[in-house]
């Protein structure tokens, strides 16, 4: 089990699967951050002024009201929080998982990793231990990032031991998201065994997921927890646990652990069936 982890190590470390999206990660935070600039900007409100015929009350209605939508930015800190809670991070995840688990069937060199190891169950637990510890080590590399980015666009103020704690607790908050993400990618891609699958079933599936809770809340006036099954619903909501319910952030926790757990289950169940040619 060792040696398979640090031969996916090596060969992560070798390609450039894990530093492009990194990289891909810090130009999404780059870019969100001059939009949030912008939108506190006074620019901002002269652009609405002057390509419409608002006053100056409403335009700055139009203002608050976008930036309501966002959590209140002072510093680094806040900065980070805030592209926690847009859960971006989660969508990245995809592609170390596929650069760990389903480059193998890709080369064909799972052959190889299978006739090495009569245990395919620790096979996939090793290859699963590896893109965990890369995803999160990734979220590390985007609050880092944020951190440093944030500060010099907003400056230090209220930058405290309290809001790195905070931002400390929002990231542990989340971090059985992060492990169901991780597990449901290895387990789709233990049936698929083929990239372009896994990454169009992932995608559709989250987008689709988070379509049909939005409509079954507006169509049956069900309860807006019911969202909370939705992975960016659930960041944005653990982002904010300091006025959220503690039986919500409770019912979160435990669901994304039993999701984490069947997928986990289901994928080592699959991946011990794989036939080897």
């Amino acid at each position: 089990m060792n040696n398979i982890i640090s031969s996916d190590f090596y060969r992560v470390r070798r390609g450039a699967a894990f530093r492009n999206t990194c990289l891909g990660l810090a130009l999404v935070v780059i870019f969100m951050l001059i939009m949030f600039v912008f939108i506190q900007s006074d620019s901002f409100s002269e652009m609405i002024a002057n390509t419409s015929e608002l006053s100056i009350v409403e335009t700055a209605d139009i203002q608050q009201e976008m930036q309501s939508g966002f959590l209140h930015i002072e510093n680094g800190v806040d900065f980070a929080v805030e592209i926690l809670s847009e859960s971006i991070v989660f969508l990245f995840f995809l592609p170390i998982t596929i650069a760990v688990f389903c480059a193998d069937f890709t080369a064909g060199t799972y052959r190889n990793t299978l006739s090495y190891e009569s245990n395919r169950s620790k096979v996939y637990m090793a290859k699963l231990l590896m893109s965990i510890v890369l995803c999160f080590a990734m979220v590390i590399v985007m609050v880092i990032v944020c951190l440093i980015l944030g500060s010099i666009a907003f400056g230090f103020s209220g930058f405290t031991v309290a809001a790195v704690g905070k931002l400390l607790i929002t990231v542990l908050l989340q971090l059985p998201i992060y492990l169901a993400t991780v597990t449901v990618c290895h387990c789709i891609s233990s049936i698929t065994k083929k990239s372009s699958m896994t990454i169009a079933i992932f995608l559709v599936g989250y987008f689709v997921l988070a379509l049909i809770l939005q409509l079954l809340t507006g169509v049956l006036s069900l309860p807006d927890w019911i969202m909370l099954i939705e992975p960016q619903s659930a960041g944005k909501f653990l982002a904010e646990y300091a006025s959220a319910p503690s039986n919500e952030i409770a019912f979160v926790m435990v669901y994304y652990l039993v999701v984490t757990a069947l997928a986990v289950i289901l994928g080592v169940t699959h991946y011990r069936k794989t036939d080897m040619p």
